[in-house]
């Protein structure tokens, strides 16, 4: 029987980038670069390994690798999050992105490139890796840290304007020019095409599946989203737009409706089927002589890429009122570019609008700053240089305290504790954070009491610092979830001063029936110049002390006017 040529190319794919995929994960690198390097071995230019024999069917797989990760990307976005990302994610996000496609334009005018090459390269260096910096995260351990919180803020902001790169990039493309009217009359259109879609589409799409939901079940889950999602592929792609817009605009859609984290679930599979697919292609495309004839070129770039969008981040979150420490922190992790400048590139390649040697240098550009990355983090998390200056613009979305912060983790079905209750689990005392809420569905107990227990999937928000909130998560054996903004209608942070006020001094701060009269829990004492963070129960009040007390807004204002009656 006569096997097709395209299911022999997939077959060799897929063996050799499971095979790179095993060996990164084994050398703690980004399972990405194995892709990569899956893809230079058997592309057409290495003849030791097996070679794809029909590289434009392969490109098809790839496209639609990009439609899912795109896709996915939405269902992990959703309009909510942009909202609460904060203002200091969104400054820092729009200084970075601006001024490094700014830059990216000049460097490619410098080089003697023309307006079309220039934009695209601008578009390369302007969006760094979510996967890239997720995954070094993880292994080094600093996601529960207080800078990574921005960080993830700033991807959110990234990956919006990646897709509105994407967009503007086939506009100028089908334009083939950066001025005159019908550039306008195009950018008019997108603008046009996104006023009418987005808030249709956040109306339309959870309404569509609140009818059907009787008759759901997984199979028809997937199917319908993907049915979705590509037939707004189409759309896009029928008006002159990217196909990765109509991708995201529907995983943003779907993310805004409780089906969506279903849906994301159960489509992660298949996103990492067809992203290795095209990850591999990004490999098979590039030109070997090409970046070894441009490697001076290659590492100018890589330095521009990384010196660049380290103090552009930098600067932004400080502009933003970051203190030094965190921003730092936050531009370190940022110096990198992946997976949206392959797709941007490639998006060049295809429309055939950008020169030859620009799609081996976006990707070579990629693996340089890579492989940095976890050194870069590294440096900026471990160096004592970077020490923490309190600025004089603060964020107050969230409660902030000294060198605590609070993150919400969820509680894995699998933990061995679960149903244990929180005296018998002793998280105070054995890793000094406090647990300050816990959720349970719909349900939310601020300050739990000690015979409260921890069951599977709730969700606890916890107050510590980063080396606390480190152990606490070995512990959990729990990933960090983006903590959802507190209710400041009835919740709030306070400082309250008990100088004499001798009804409290001399008790322990169990004896002290603070948390049952304010439903909150102490956080903080300052003493003199001593600083307590998470006290222990059993602290005994002292005359002067100054409490920080988190808990319901209304009983706090009676209890402190009581104090002082």
């Amino acid at each position: 029987m006569h096997l097709p040529k395209l299911i022999l190319d997939l077959a060799l794919i897929l063996a050799i980038s499971g095979a790179a995929s095993l060996v990164f994960r084994w050398l703690k690198q980004p399972v990405v670069l194995g892709y990569l390097l899956a893809g230079v071995l058997i592309g057409p230019q290495i003849t030791i390994f097996p070679t794809v024999i029909e590289i434009e069917n392969v490109q098809v797989w790839a496209e639609l690798g990009v439609i899912f990760l795109l896709f996915l990307l939405g269902l992990e976005f959703s309009f909510k999050k942009l909202f609460e990302v904060g203002r200091p994610a969104v400054i820092a996000a729009s200084v970075e992105v601006v001024f490094m496609t700014l830059i990216g334009y000049a460097v490619g005018k410098l080089l003697g490139w023309n307006s079309i090459d220039s934009l695209f390269l601008g578009g390369i260096l302007a969006i760094s890796s979510t996967t890239i910096i997720i995954k070094t995260f993880d292994e080094l351990g600093v996601k529960t840290q207080s800078f990574a919180a921005l960080v993830f803020g700033i991807l959110i902001i990234e990956d919006l304007f990646a897709v509105l790169l994407l967009a503007l990039l086939s506009t100028v493309s089908a334009t083939k020019t950066l001025e005159g009217l019908p550039l306008l009359k195009q950018i008019g259109l997108l603008a046009t095409f996104l006023v009418i879609t987005v808030p249709l589409g956040i109306w339309a799409t959870p309404k569509f599946f609140k009818f059907i939901r009787g008759v759901l079940n997984d199979e028809a889950r997937v199917i319908i989203s993907l049915g979705l999602c590509l037939a707004l592929v189409a759309a896009c792609t029928m008006i002159g737009f990217s196909p990765a817009l109509g991708a995201f605009l529907m995983g943003a859609f779907m993310a805004e409706m409780s089906e969506g984290e279903r849906v994301e679930r159960l489509l992660k599979p298949i996103r990492d089927l067809f992203g290795a697919i095209f990850f591999t292609s990004v490999g098979m495309l590039v030109d070997i002589n090409a970046v070894l004839s441009n490697l001076p070129l290659v590492i100018f770039i890589s330095l521009v890429t990384i010196v660049g969008k380290v103090l552009l981040t930098t600067g932004g979150a400080m502009l933003a009122g970051q203190d030094r420490k965190t921003s730092f922190q936050a531009g370190f992790s940022m110096g990198q570019i992946g997976e949206f400048s392959f797709i941007i590139a490639t998006l060049g390649l295809t429309l055939n609008v950008i020169r030859a040697e620009l799609y081996p240098l976006a990707v070579s550009v990629a693996l340089v700053t890579t492989f940095a990355t976890p050194y870069l983090i590294s440096f900026v998390t471990t160096s004592r240089w970077f020490t923490n200056r309190e600025s004089k613009k603060q964020d107050n979305t969230k409660p902030k305290l000294w060198d605590g912060h609070l993150v919400e983790f969820e509680i894995h079905p699998n933990f061995f504790y679960a149903g244990h209750s929180l005296e018998e689990l002793k998280l105070r005392e054995k890793f000094g954070i406090s647990l300050v809420e816990l959720i349970r569905g719909e349900r939310h107990l601020l300050a739990p009491s000690r015979d409260d227990r921890l069951m599977p999937f709730d969700r606890i928000v916890v107050l510590g610092t980063d080396d606390q909130l480190a152990e606490i998560e070995k512990f959990l054996k729990s990933e960090r979830h983006d903590l959802e903004k507190f209710d400041e209608s009835k919740y709030s942070l306070e400082k309250i001063s008990l100088k004499n006020h001798r009804s409290l001094i001399g008790r322990t701060l169990r004896e002290s029936g603070i948390r049952e009269k304010v439903q909150g829990i102490v956080i903080g004492i300052e003493r003199q110049k001593e600083k307590i963070l998470n006290p222990d129960s059993t602290l005994e009040l002292l005359d002067g002390d100054w409490l920080w007390v988190y808990g319901r807004k209304d009983k706090l204002k009676i209890w402190d006017r009581d104090l002082n009656d």
